[in-house]
C-alpha cells in the first residue's frame, strides 16, 4: 500500500485564514508597520511548511530587511502563541477532510507530518473522530519534515510516499509531492516546484495518486 502524508494545517485543518488574521493584528500591534492580507498569505506560501519558527523568521526577515527588534519579538512572542492556541482550539477541517480520509485510510497508510506541535495536533485530531485513521502522527518535536520523511521510509520500507501540503517547502519531499493549492495563483508555482500533481481540494486527491 501507498504512504499519505498530510501536512495538518491548510490541508486538513482550516485554520491559515484565521492564523494570518491573527498574525497581522499581532505584528502591526508590536512592530507598528501594515500588512495587506494577500502579502501575509504570500509568506505563509513561500516560507511555512517548516516549523513555526522557522517560518516566523523568514516572514520578519522579509518585512524587515533592514534587520528588526530582536527584544520585541521576544517580548511579546508569548501573546502571538496564545492566539494562535485559541485558534486551535475552535478551528474546524474542510468540508471535505473526513470522509476523504476514511476512504483513503481503507487502502492506504495514512501519516500525518506536520511542524504543528503534537499537543494541538493530537487534540485537533481526537476532537473530530479522526486520529485513528492515522498509523503515525509526526509533529514538530519529532524534528523538521525531511526527518520525518527519513522515518517514514525506515517504517515502511520499499513503499511509495505521497506528501500532500500547501506550501512550496514540501515540494521537494517524498517520492510524490502534492500541491493542495487553495488559491488560483498559487497552481505555477506548485507546479515549478516539482509537485507530481496539484489539486483544490483534497477530495480530488483520487485522481492524482491512483
Amino acid at each position: 500500500m501507498k504512504v499519505v502524508a498530510l501536512d495538518c494545517e491548510g490541508v486538513l485543518m482550516d485554520s491559515l485564514s484565521k492564523l494570518i488574521e491573527a498574525g497581522i493584528e499581532w505584528v502591526e500591534e508590536f512592530f507598528n508597520v501594515k500588512i495587506e492580507k494577500k502579502k501575509a498569505e504570500e509568506m505563509v506560501f513561500f516560507f511555512s511548511g517548516g516549523t513555526f519558527n522557522g517560518g516566523l523568521r523568514k516572514a520578519f526577515e522579509s518585512l524587515f530587511p533592514e534587520g528588526y527588534d530582536e527584544k520585541t519579538l521576544k517580548s511579546h512572542f508569548k501573546e502571538l502563541l496564545e492566539r494562535r492556541e485559541k485558534i486551535y482550539k475552535e478551528v474546524e477541517p474542510f468540508p471535505e477532510v473526513i470522509e476523504t480520509l476514511r476512504r483513503l485510510a481503507k487502502n492506504h497508510h495514512l501519516v500525518v507530518s506536520s511542524g504543528l506541535e503534537k499537543i494541538y495536533l493530537e487534540e485537533w485530531l481526537k476532537k473530530f473522530g479522526i486520529i485513528n485513521l492515522f498509523e503515525v502522527v509526526y509533529g514538530g518535536e519529532d524534528g523538521n519534515k525531511e526527518k520525518h520523511i527519513q522515518m517514514i521510509r525506515h517504517k515502511y520500507p520499499g513503499e511509495e510516499i505521497i506528501f500532500v501540503a500547501d506550501s512550496l517547502y514540501e515540494m521537494r519531499l517524498g517520492d510524490k509531492p502534492i500541491g493542495l493549492a487553495r488559491e488560483s495563483w498559487q497552481v505555477q508555482f506548485f507546479k515549478e516546484a516539482g509537485a507530481s500533481a496539484v489539486i483544490e481540494s483534497l477530495d480530488q486527491l483520487w485522481g492524482a495518486i491512483e
